[in-house]
């Protein structure tokens, strides 16, 4: 694979995975000035009785939202919002299978590098399912000798299925996570190597 067609894929797969947040980020900003019209509209009324500008509710729903921004903000940094984020993501990785892998990919992308090691490194894994092996993500320990095991689709690999399977059952691939999403997300293309090392 080519220097170019690598830095290529990795920067599509980086942009769409900007470009959805960003989008959803838009159009929960719209939705809520759009909630915010009546308010800022009442508010604006009070302030300017006289101007009959839409800038004017447009400039007291901003205000509020950052107002809120803000706030959220002080939250998150506090100690009881450092928590409640805390538990928030032990419950999501808990409860939503790949929950971790996606996190390690976007604080990797954010990151603008490979070290992830403030998140969960996640196990990469050959699964023998007795007519066939697939590639999966160790989730978690069940057991002494028991695993849940994400094996993850082609060629998205947020959808899948969860299996659970003991030692035996499993090899551990020296892969990095965002080569076999890559490699999934081609239809195996170019997982060969990884998957004999």
């Amino acid at each position: 694979m080519s220097v170019f067609s690598n830095f290529m894929k990795k920067t599509i797969i980086g942009g769409i995975i900007f470009l959805i947040p960003l989008a959803l980020l838009l159009f929960a900003a719209g939705e809520l000035f759009d909630a915010l019209s009546g308010i800022s509209d009442k508010i604006g009324d009070v302030l300017f009785p006289n101007s009959d500008a839409p800038i004017i509710s447009f400039l007291i729903s901003l205000a509020i939202l950052l107002g809120a921004a803000f706030v959220a903000g002080l939250l998150a940094v506090s100690g009881f919002g450092s928590r409640l984020g805390d538990k928030t993501h032990q419950i999501a990785t808990k409860n939503v299978p790949g929950y971790a892998a996606i996190r390690q990919i976007i604080v990797s992308i954010i990151d603008g590098n490979n070290d992830v090691s403030n998140v969960e490194k996640i196990r990469v894994v050959k699964v023998d399912l007795g007519h066939i092996e697939r590639f999966g993500m160790v989730v978690e320990q069940t057991g002494e000798d028991e695993f849940v095991v994400f094996l993850p689709g082609a060629p998205s690999a947020f959808s899948g299925i969860v299996v659970i399977v003991n030692s035996a059952q499993m090899t551990d691939i020296d892969m990095k996570l965002d080569k076999l999403i890559l490699g999934l997300s081609m239809r195996g293309r170019g997982l060969a190597d990884g998957y004999h090392k």
